[in-house]
Protein backbone atom coordinates (compact mmCIF):
# COMPACT_ATOMS: atom_id res chain seq x y z
CA UNK A 1 0.00 0.00 0.00
CA UNK A 2 2.63 2.86 0.72
CA UNK A 3 4.72 3.56 -2.30
CA UNK A 4 6.94 6.45 -0.79
CA UNK A 5 7.59 7.73 2.90
CA UNK A 6 9.05 11.20 3.46
CA UNK A 7 10.74 11.57 6.49
CA UNK A 8 10.36 14.55 8.43
CA UNK A 9 12.90 16.73 11.71
CA UNK A 10 9.99 16.78 14.36
CA UNK A 11 11.78 19.06 16.20
CA UNK A 12 10.66 21.49 13.01
CA UNK A 13 7.02 22.32 13.51
CA UNK A 14 6.98 23.52 9.79
CA UNK A 15 7.98 20.05 8.40
CA UNK A 16 5.81 16.98 8.49
CA UNK A 17 6.12 13.36 6.81
CA UNK A 18 4.39 12.75 3.16
CA UNK A 19 3.17 9.11 2.65
CA UNK A 20 2.03 8.69 -0.88
CA UNK A 21 0.18 5.77 -1.39
CA UNK A 22 0.18 3.35 -4.61
CA UNK A 23 -3.26 4.99 -5.35
CA UNK A 24 -1.34 8.43 -5.65
CA UNK A 25 -3.36 9.87 -3.17
CA UNK A 26 -1.04 12.08 -0.15
CA UNK A 27 -1.38 12.24 3.67
CA UNK A 28 0.37 14.97 5.53
CA UNK A 29 0.83 13.10 8.85
CA UNK A 30 1.59 16.11 11.56
CA UNK A 31 3.16 14.90 14.86
CA UNK A 32 2.49 16.20 17.76
CA UNK A 33 5.47 15.71 20.63
CA UNK A 34 3.80 14.94 24.23
CA UNK A 35 6.20 14.58 26.99
CA UNK A 36 3.60 14.96 30.20
CA UNK A 37 2.37 10.76 30.09
CA UNK A 38 5.15 7.99 30.40
CA UNK A 39 4.35 5.67 27.45
CA UNK A 40 2.89 3.20 29.67
CA UNK A 41 0.22 5.65 31.30
CA UNK A 42 -0.57 7.85 27.97
CA UNK A 43 -3.75 8.23 27.47
CA UNK A 44 -5.94 6.54 24.17
CA UNK A 45 -5.30 9.29 21.38
CA UNK A 46 -9.16 11.02 20.89
CA UNK A 47 -11.32 9.32 18.51
CA UNK A 48 -10.28 10.16 14.60
CA UNK A 49 -7.16 11.89 15.86
CA UNK A 50 -3.78 10.06 14.59
CA UNK A 51 -1.45 10.37 17.88
CA UNK A 52 2.46 9.93 17.40
CA UNK A 53 4.46 9.22 20.15
CA UNK A 54 8.45 9.82 19.12
CA UNK A 55 11.07 9.17 21.57
CA UNK A 56 14.38 8.37 21.65
CA UNK A 57 14.47 4.78 22.47
CA UNK A 58 11.12 2.79 22.63
CA UNK A 59 11.48 -1.32 23.47
CA UNK A 60 9.79 -4.00 22.16
CA UNK A 61 7.20 -4.42 24.97
CA UNK A 62 6.52 -0.67 24.81
CA UNK A 63 5.81 -0.82 21.32
CA UNK A 64 3.19 -3.17 21.96
CA UNK A 65 1.44 -1.17 25.03
CA UNK A 66 1.34 2.02 22.19
CA UNK A 67 -0.22 -0.63 18.85
CA UNK A 68 -2.86 -1.94 21.63
CA UNK A 69 -3.98 1.92 22.56
CA UNK A 70 -4.12 2.91 18.92
CA UNK A 71 -1.23 5.43 19.24
CA UNK A 72 1.48 5.15 16.33
CA UNK A 73 5.37 5.82 17.16
CA UNK A 74 8.39 6.85 15.92
CA UNK A 75 11.84 5.33 17.51
CA UNK A 76 14.56 7.63 17.09
CA UNK A 77 16.99 5.12 16.82
CA UNK A 78 15.41 3.48 13.10
CA UNK A 79 12.03 2.31 13.10
CA UNK A 80 8.35 4.01 12.24
CA UNK A 81 4.86 2.42 12.88
CA UNK A 82 1.85 4.73 11.72
CA UNK A 83 -1.47 3.23 11.68
CA UNK A 84 -4.49 5.61 11.09
CA UNK A 85 -7.45 3.99 8.89
CA UNK A 86 -6.74 1.41 6.03
CA UNK A 87 -3.34 2.74 6.29
CA UNK A 88 -0.39 1.13 7.77
CA UNK A 89 3.30 2.72 7.67
CA UNK A 90 5.40 0.00 9.29
CA UNK A 91 9.43 0.33 8.47
CA UNK A 92 12.94 0.65 9.28
CA UNK A 93 14.26 4.27 8.55
CA UNK A 94 17.61 5.85 9.13
CA UNK A 95 18.43 7.25 12.37
CA UNK A 96 16.76 10.49 13.16
CA UNK A 97 19.02 13.07 13.31
CA UNK A 98 19.98 14.74 17.17
CA UNK A 99 17.83 17.52 17.82
CA UNK A 100 19.22 21.10 16.91
CA UNK A 101 19.85 23.92 18.76
CA UNK A 102 21.02 22.12 21.85
CA UNK A 103 17.54 20.96 22.66
CA UNK A 104 18.81 16.93 22.63
CA UNK A 105 18.31 15.43 26.03
CA UNK A 106 21.22 13.90 27.61
CA UNK A 107 20.99 10.45 27.83
CA UNK A 108 19.59 8.97 31.07
CA UNK A 109 21.50 6.10 31.41
CA UNK A 110 25.18 7.78 30.74
CA UNK A 111 27.43 6.47 33.51
CA UNK A 112 27.11 4.15 35.89
CA UNK A 113 25.77 6.42 38.93
CA UNK A 114 22.74 6.50 36.44
CA UNK A 115 22.43 2.80 36.19
CA UNK A 116 22.37 2.57 39.95
CA UNK A 117 19.67 5.13 40.56
CA UNK A 118 17.63 3.58 38.19
CA UNK A 119 17.93 0.33 39.54
CA UNK A 120 17.36 1.45 43.62
CA UNK A 121 14.39 3.48 41.95
CA UNK A 122 12.98 0.44 40.57
CA UNK A 123 13.61 -1.51 43.71
CA UNK A 124 12.08 1.57 45.82
CA UNK A 125 9.11 1.05 44.52
CA UNK A 126 6.37 2.05 45.05
CA UNK A 127 7.98 4.20 47.45
CA UNK A 128 10.05 7.13 46.03
CA UNK A 129 14.13 7.76 46.48
CA UNK A 130 15.10 9.32 49.24
CA UNK A 131 16.75 12.59 48.98
CA UNK A 132 19.87 13.88 47.12
CA UNK A 133 21.91 13.04 49.88
CA UNK A 134 20.35 9.72 50.85
CA UNK A 135 19.82 8.26 47.49
CA UNK A 136 24.25 9.58 47.21
CA UNK A 137 24.38 7.64 50.34
CA UNK A 138 23.10 4.55 49.26
CA UNK A 139 24.62 4.10 45.89
CA UNK A 140 28.03 5.10 47.07
CA UNK A 141 28.18 8.65 45.02
CA UNK A 142 28.57 12.49 45.25
CA UNK A 143 25.36 13.95 45.81
CA UNK A 144 26.02 16.01 42.47
CA UNK A 145 26.52 13.02 40.19
CA UNK A 146 22.99 11.55 42.03
CA UNK A 147 21.35 14.62 41.19
CA UNK A 148 22.31 15.18 38.00
CA UNK A 149 21.16 10.83 37.23
CA UNK A 150 17.92 11.92 38.67
CA UNK A 151 17.67 15.11 36.77
CA UNK A 152 17.99 13.21 33.92
CA UNK A 153 15.82 10.52 34.27
CA UNK A 154 12.95 12.90 34.95
CA UNK A 155 13.45 14.94 32.18
CA UNK A 156 13.19 11.43 29.99
CA UNK A 157 9.68 10.42 32.36
CA UNK A 158 11.27 7.28 33.86
CA UNK A 159 11.20 9.13 37.64
CA UNK A 160 8.30 11.38 38.56
CA UNK A 161 9.27 14.50 39.75
CA UNK A 162 8.63 12.97 43.16
CA UNK A 163 11.95 10.81 42.53
CA UNK A 164 9.10 7.46 42.49
CA UNK A 165 10.09 5.43 39.45
CA UNK A 166 7.67 4.93 36.31
CA UNK A 167 6.79 1.44 35.51
CA UNK A 168 6.76 -0.38 33.90
CA UNK A 169 8.83 2.44 31.51
CA UNK A 170 11.84 2.63 33.68
CA UNK A 171 12.35 -0.96 33.92
CA UNK A 172 11.65 -2.13 30.02
CA UNK A 173 14.44 1.15 29.25
CA UNK A 174 17.11 -0.05 31.30
CA UNK A 175 17.08 -3.44 29.67
CA UNK A 176 18.13 -1.60 26.94
CA UNK A 177 21.56 -0.20 28.82
CA UNK A 178 21.97 -3.89 30.50
CA UNK A 179 24.41 -5.64 29.16
CA UNK A 180 25.93 -8.82 30.55
CA UNK A 181 28.88 -10.28 28.33
CA UNK A 182 29.89 -13.34 29.97
CA UNK A 183 32.75 -15.39 29.60
CA UNK A 184 32.72 -19.24 30.26
CA UNK A 185 34.28 -20.74 33.88
CA UNK A 186 35.24 -24.86 33.97
CA UNK A 187 33.91 -25.43 37.35
CA UNK A 188 31.31 -23.69 39.84
CA UNK A 189 32.99 -21.88 43.28
CA UNK A 190 33.14 -24.95 45.46
CA UNK A 191 32.12 -22.42 48.79
CA UNK A 192 30.06 -19.14 48.33
CA UNK A 193 32.20 -16.11 47.17
CA UNK A 194 31.53 -12.64 48.28
CA UNK A 195 30.37 -10.32 45.73
CA UNK A 196 28.64 -12.92 43.87
CA UNK A 197 24.76 -13.48 42.96
CA UNK A 198 23.13 -16.14 40.40
CA UNK A 199 20.64 -14.64 37.79
CA UNK A 200 19.59 -16.12 35.03
CA UNK A 201 17.11 -19.16 34.23
CA UNK A 202 17.94 -21.33 37.98
CA UNK A 203 17.58 -18.12 40.04
CA UNK A 204 14.33 -17.46 37.67
CA UNK A 205 12.80 -21.19 38.46
CA UNK A 206 13.64 -20.77 41.80
CA UNK A 207 11.27 -17.67 42.00
CA UNK A 208 9.16 -19.62 40.41
CA UNK A 209 9.37 -17.82 36.97
CA UNK A 210 8.11 -19.48 33.96
CA UNK A 211 11.15 -20.29 33.02
CA UNK A 212 12.36 -23.66 31.96
CA UNK A 213 16.02 -25.14 32.57
CA UNK A 214 17.39 -28.52 32.98
CA UNK A 215 19.99 -29.28 36.18
CA UNK A 216 22.62 -29.45 33.07
CA UNK A 217 22.18 -25.90 32.00
CA UNK A 218 25.32 -23.65 33.00
CA UNK A 219 24.78 -21.46 36.43
CA UNK A 220 24.85 -17.50 35.54
CA UNK A 221 27.02 -15.75 37.86
CA UNK A 222 26.95 -11.87 38.19
CA UNK A 223 30.55 -10.60 39.95
CA UNK A 224 29.78 -7.26 41.92
CA UNK A 225 33.50 -5.79 40.33
CA UNK A 226 36.29 -6.68 38.20
CA UNK A 227 38.50 -7.51 41.06
CA UNK A 228 35.38 -10.17 42.48
CA UNK A 229 35.36 -11.17 38.84
CA UNK A 230 39.04 -12.42 39.17
CA UNK A 231 39.34 -13.98 42.00
CA UNK A 232 35.96 -16.60 40.66
CA UNK A 233 38.14 -16.86 37.21
CA UNK A 234 41.42 -17.79 39.71
CA UNK A 235 39.31 -20.60 41.59
CA UNK A 236 37.09 -21.64 38.74
CA UNK A 237 39.21 -21.22 35.52
CA UNK A 238 38.11 -20.76 32.43
CA UNK A 239 36.32 -22.31 29.44
CA UNK A 240 34.87 -21.82 25.81
CA UNK A 241 31.73 -20.69 26.33
CA UNK A 242 29.98 -24.09 24.22
CA UNK A 243 31.87 -26.41 27.10
CA UNK A 244 31.51 -23.93 30.43
CA UNK A 245 29.79 -25.37 33.18
CA UNK A 246 28.92 -21.64 34.38
CA UNK A 247 29.01 -18.39 33.11
CA UNK A 248 30.43 -15.36 34.52
CA UNK A 249 29.33 -11.68 34.05
CA UNK A 250 30.63 -8.40 35.43
CA UNK A 251 27.63 -6.60 37.22
CA UNK A 252 26.54 -3.29 35.80
CA UNK A 253 26.29 -1.49 38.53
CA UNK A 254 27.84 -2.86 41.97
CA UNK A 255 23.94 -2.67 43.65
CA UNK A 256 22.36 -5.47 41.16
CA UNK A 257 25.03 -8.36 43.19
CA UNK A 258 23.75 -7.68 46.31
CA UNK A 259 22.44 -10.65 47.74
CA UNK A 260 19.35 -11.83 48.79
CA UNK A 261 18.77 -14.80 51.94
CA UNK A 262 17.68 -17.42 49.04
CA UNK A 263 20.42 -19.90 47.67
CA UNK A 264 20.33 -21.90 44.86
CA UNK A 265 23.66 -24.75 45.50
CA UNK A 266 24.81 -22.49 47.92
CA UNK A 267 25.17 -19.61 45.81
CA UNK A 268 22.60 -16.57 46.76
CA UNK A 269 20.40 -15.36 44.24
CA UNK A 270 20.45 -11.58 43.15
CA UNK A 271 17.33 -9.71 43.71
CA UNK A 272 14.38 -10.45 41.43
CA UNK A 273 14.02 -6.99 39.56
CA UNK A 274 18.02 -8.09 38.81
CA UNK A 275 17.33 -11.74 37.59
CA UNK A 276 14.30 -9.72 35.70
CA UNK A 277 16.84 -7.64 34.05
CA UNK A 278 19.18 -10.10 32.61
CA UNK A 279 16.40 -12.21 31.35
CA UNK A 280 14.56 -8.96 29.58
CA UNK A 281 17.74 -8.53 27.57
CA UNK A 282 16.87 -11.02 25.30
CA UNK A 283 14.33 -9.76 23.41
CA UNK A 284 12.53 -12.83 22.01
CA UNK A 285 11.89 -15.78 25.07
CA UNK A 286 13.84 -13.92 27.87
CA UNK A 287 11.21 -11.15 27.21
CA UNK A 288 8.52 -13.34 27.51
CA UNK A 289 9.12 -14.93 30.47
CA UNK A 290 9.35 -11.87 32.54
CA UNK A 291 6.39 -10.56 30.84
CA UNK A 292 4.22 -13.68 32.27
CA UNK A 293 6.49 -13.61 35.86
CA UNK A 294 4.08 -13.05 37.90
CA UNK A 295 5.93 -11.57 41.14
CA UNK A 296 4.25 -9.75 43.94
CA UNK A 297 5.67 -5.82 43.30
CA UNK A 298 6.49 -6.67 39.91
CA UNK A 299 8.07 -3.37 38.23
CA UNK A 300 7.76 -4.75 34.71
Amino acid sequence: MLADLDMFDPTDPGTGAKATLSTGETIDIAPRIESGHPIAHRPDPPDGALGIVIAPRIPKVMRDELDAHGWSWIDRRGHIKVRHGSILIDADIPPLPKVPNGLQPADPFAGRAALTVALLALETHPDPLGGIRATARAIGTAPTTASTAIKRLIEAGLLGRDHRAVVPDLFWALTDHWHLPAIGLATTPDVPVEGVVLVGSHAAAALHAPAVTTENHPLELLAADDATARRILRRCGSAPIADAVAYLSIAPTPLSAAPTDRHVRGIPLAAPIVIALGLATDSARGAEIVRNWDWPGRVW
